[in-house]
């Protein structure tokens, strides 16, 4: 909202000194043109054939960007193959999300990636029930891209208390078609749980 109302008095500023901007009771009109003109600092233009618009920083054209919304959130379910011993990194039950964005394709374990950009991404892990015998546990948590580990953090020296975590997030760069996926590997040779409220993968587009 705030970029929308700095752009309409710019364009009202703009229209009281040049009669290419058009101020009508729907619509703002800047001026269209085929090749760049020479400018300054902070001009808009309506490019074609490229559709867009276009300001001037002082040294060269640049495109204003758009930002398309996609990513996804979910809790972690119980049912799933990474609560169970012996366990390898296994791939986390993904329930429904509480939210989504975008086109991206999201099963309950994986998410393949609509729109290349940059993306943050957020996954805990938190254990709802443990052995009752203490001992040493570590529990790990793993973001695979394309079946190959590029994020991890271990939680390790772990007692029989509940609620003990592992998390990662971080930025990068996803390219459409790219698939998501969090894993979890363990030594609860009891099994395990995890805690619903604690437990959850999200993935959001920032540019």
């Amino acid at each position: 909202m705030r970029v929308i109302t700095t752009l309409l008095f710019f364009f009202a500023f703009k229209a009281a000194f040049c009669q290419s901007v058009q101020i009508k009771p729907n619509e703002i009109v800047v001026p269209t043109v085929t090749t760049f003109p020479t400018s300054s600092t902070g001009s808009f233009v309506f490019k074609l054939p490229e559709n867009a618009l276009f300001t001037y920083d002082g040294t060269s054209w640049k495109q204003l960007q758009t930002v398309s919304q996609e990513g996804f959130s979910s809790s972690i379910g119980s049912y799933n193959n990474c609560c169970t011993y012996p366990n390898s990194p296994s791939v986390a039950y993904l329930n429904s999300p509480s939210f989504k964005y975008g086109n991206g394709t999201l099963t309950n374990n994986s998410y393949q990636v609509d729109k290349s950009g940059v993306y943050q991404f957020s996954a805990t892990f938190t254990a709802g029930t443990f052995d009752s015998n203490p001992v040493n546990y570590f529990l790990t948590i793993y973001i695979f891209k394309n079946n190959t580990i590029f994020r991890l953090n271990s939680f390790t020296n772990l007692s029989s208390a509940t609620n003990s975590t592992s998390q990662t997030s971080d930025f990068i760069y996803l390219n459409s078609g790219d698939i998501i996926q969090l894993k979890i590997a363990h030594n609860y040779t009891g099994g395990m749980s995890p805690n619903a409220n604690g437990s959850h993968f999200s993935l959001i587009k920032i540019y």
